[in-house]
């Protein structure tokens, strides 16, 4: 029987192959690899991906294993998360007092958001729009692999019609692609390096 504990980095669908002939083991960390999250066609890397499962067990033939219980967490930086936002847009951090709140800036040159948008403005008002936008988005984590981003303080605009506009705009949501489906993240934080996600799950099988 093994107590130590054992590193592995590989893709998810390779783990249970690479589990030591041991039968049974104490607790395995992994680093999982192609893990993506999408929106509106647009498609991020979610890195850093690592869970630690406990009370590991292998079948007799080696082919499969499952671990009782596994902690997991990932991470989405700002700069994917730019990716991933309306054109225009950028998204980053909002400081130690909002990101308690879990808020994210989103910001960018208010013309290129209303335009990459497709956002439709009279000529007479265009010259309006010519200042930088600021909001600060709401992150919350929904059936353990959508994140929505709502803005919470858009700034009063000087166009008609337009603030609507844009808020739904403005307002979108991620979906995690490859995680485990027996872990499930159930936390976001928003930090200095990005937004990290972290969950549990059970008899989680390292083959699926």
């Amino acid at each position: 029987m093994s107590t130590g504990r054992e590193t592995l980095v590989m893709p998810y669908s390779e783990r249970a192959t690479t589990v030591r002939p041991s039968r049974r083991a104490a607790e395995i960390e992994v680093s999982v690899g192609g893990i993506t999250a999408t929106t509106e066609g647009r498609e991020v890397e979610v890195t850093e991906v690592k869970a630690t499962l406990r009370d590991v067990e292998v079948n007799s033939s080696f082919s499969s294993a499952v671990a009782r219980s596994a902690d997991g967490s990932a991470l989405i930086s700002y700069a994917d998360l730019t990716k991933s936002a309306p054109k225009g847009a950028t998204v980053g951090y909002a400081g130690p007092e909002r990101a308690a709140k879990g808020q994210v800036k989103v910001s960018g040159p208010l013309n290129d958001l209303v335009e990459g948008a497709g956002i439709e403005v009279p000529d007479a008002f265009k010259g309006m729009l010519t200042d930088d936008f600021t909001a600060y988005s709401t992150v919350s984590l929904e059936a353990g692999d959508k994140v929505r981003l709502r803005a919470e303080d858009l700034p009063e605009l000087p166009v008609p019609g337009v603030q609507d506009k844009l808020k739904e705009v403005v307002d979108y949501d991620l979906t995690i692609d490859g995680m485990p489906s027996t872990i499930k993240l159930d936390k976001v934080t928003a930090t200095e390096d990005g937004l990290r996600f972290s969950g549990t799950g059970t008899d989680v099988d390292l083959a699926s």
